[in-house]
């Protein structure tokens, strides 16, 4: 079953984010829906970064050498890198991670604002933004928090 596409919003509706059925797929695939299952993640790519309609065509994630625990997830460098890199070769650029919290109402941690932070700061001014996507654990179609790193600060995304 392929999901509908979901599609959030900027304040004042002026901007927006698509994500496609395939790629929702991909993520819903990681719900943490048992009290053993590991978060999980990676991150978002499309062919425009800098479009007010960012349409997410790629999804990474995870990989077997990152670090997944119930409430932690790190992405392995090394195989990041490599797939940032694959993804760019296809004309697709990053912009943005997702990953999985086991609530069903999820919100970003500290530590995940700061790591998406840290994303957008490595693209010294290259990027206008940089998403952070948690997705949590509700069926068939999980709660999604939807959240922009912005030169001005973080911005929440409504669906």
């Amino acid at each position: 079953m392929n999901p509908a596409p979901r599609i959030f919003w900027y304040p004042l509706q002026k901007r927006y984010i698509l994500f496609t059925p395939d790629i929702l797929a991909h993520i819903y695939e990681y719900q943490q829906k048992w009290p053993w299952s590991r978060e999980a993640g990676g991150e978002l790519f499309t062919p425009d970064p800098e479009a007010d309609g960012l349409v997410i065509v790629a999804a990474s994630g995870p990989s077997r050498k990152d670090t997944r625990k119930r409430y932690y997830f790190n992405q392995d460098p090394q195989t990041a890198t490599r797939e940032r890199e694959r993804q760019y070769k296809q004309g697709l650029h990053a912009v943005g991670l997702w990953h999985t919290h086991p609530q069903q109402n999820p919100t970003p941690s500290w530590q995940d604002k700061k790591t998406a932070k840290q994303y957008f700061d490595d693209f010294e001014g290259a990027r206008n933004r940089y998403l952070l996507v948690v997705m949590g654990k509700n069926e068939p179609a999980p709660n999604m928090s939807v959240w922009s790193i912005e030169t001005k600060g973080w911005v929440e995304l409504i669906e």
